[in-house]
């Protein structure tokens, strides 16, 4: 019979448990983890809830939840920070029911404002029937399958198209060099930082190196590329992997050395060695539909396309009135609702 409880406290014993369903189940990310959720908490300094149906004593379905509280009330995510991907994960449909169903129920507590949760790309079955919204947003999830037996770089090639075949060649010919150097994630940084301020972006926190260093592995959790031209670096990438997924996380260039088409070698070598070592997805993140440089760029990497969505209950419509720099402030790193449905952006 099952028992669906909210977990406040993450107990040694219950991260062990919590991680032995998270690692077995088919259709787990890396943004279940526990690593990810310390990772967070952390960074962003959340606090976490979890709910957790029980049968027979073991797990069976898990939602996990990062909350913070503001000055318009609480706001819950599963999970902030950058879209990262949540949602209810569960053995069979009626276990999901009896999570999504408790969701509703927390997530309508007067002290809660709003609450969203970000659905998992590899599940195949929709839960828009099995939770409340009031806000419906989409993001389009690219992934390119790199399994392969034997013959990874040819086959791999043969997968992209020929524009993204050319650039590889480009940067060969102009003898850049990739190698693994895990010591220049803080080099890797300052170019984010530089690259999202040449576009007018927002650059992730200069604390995520610390915490990447205390909570992952290197060369088993995660790794760092650069590509090197004349003994410069001019482009570098940040990976995780995650069971069979390899995560591409912190893509940077540096804008001087752009036409030599470093990165694009750059990825061509780290999803070739990730082929060879046996990982069969390669996760390109969510973009944006107005981002069609973008997504047109990812593309070329023989992805296949995986929407994912951001289901979200506003009980406080006092937020309609705000503008996004006062919710940005409040709630930094949390979604809150689309930022369209604001009263000023209609």
């Amino acid at each position: 019979m099952n028992n669906v409880e909210l977990i406040k406290n993450f107990t040694t014993e219950f991260e062990f448990e919590y991680e032995n369903f998270i690692l077995n189940h088919q259709n787990s990310m890396m943004y279940h983890s526990i690593k990810y959720i310390h990772f967070l908490k952390g960074l962003i300094r959340a606090k976490t809830l979890c709910i957790v149906s029980r049968n027979d004593g073991k797990i069976d379905g898990v939602l996990p939840i990062m909350y913070k509280d503001g000055k318009f009330g609480r706001v819950m995510n599963s999970l902030p920070y950058y879209g990262s991907n949540g949602s209810v994960l569960t053995s069979c449909e009626q276990t999901t029911h009896l999570i999504l169903n408790f969701y509703d129920q927390i997530s309508n507590y007067s002290t809660v404002a709003s609450s969203t949760i970000i659905t998992n790309p590899f599940e195949i079955k929709s839960i828009f029937d099995k939770t409340d919204f009031t806000h419906k947003d989409y993001r389009i999830g690219q992934f390119t399958d790199i399994e392969f037996s034997d013959n990874h770089r040819e086959k791999l090639l043969k997968k992209f198209h020929y524009k993204t075949r050319n650039v590889i060649r480009k940067a060969l010919k102009h003898n850049v060099n990739v190698v693994i150097d895990n010591s220049k994630l803080n080099l890797l940084y300052q170019l984010h930082k530089d690259n999202m301020e040449s576009i007018g972006g927002m650059a992730k926190e200069i604390e995520i190196i610390d915490h990447i260093k205390q909570i992952y592995k290197e060369n088993e959790d995660y790794k760092v590329y650069v590509a090197k031209y004349e003994n410069k670096i001019v482009a570098g990438l940040l990976v995780f992997y995650f069971k069979e997924t390899v995560e591409y996380y912190m893509p940077v260039i540096n804008n001087e050395y752009r036409n030599l088409q470093a990165l694009s070698l750059l990825i061509f070598e780290a999803m070739t060695e990730a082929s060879v070592f046996g990982f069969k997805n390669w996760n390109w993140g969510g973009t944006w539909k107005s981002q069609k440089g973008v997504y047109s760029f990812k593309k070329k990497w023989g992805t296949i396309d995986k929407n994912y969505y951001y289901l979200t209950k506003l009980n406080n419509e006092e937020i309609y009135t705000l503008d996004e720099d006062t919710l940005l402030s409040e709630y930094s790193n949390f979604y809150v609702i689309p930022f369209k449905n604001l009263l000023k952006n209609e």
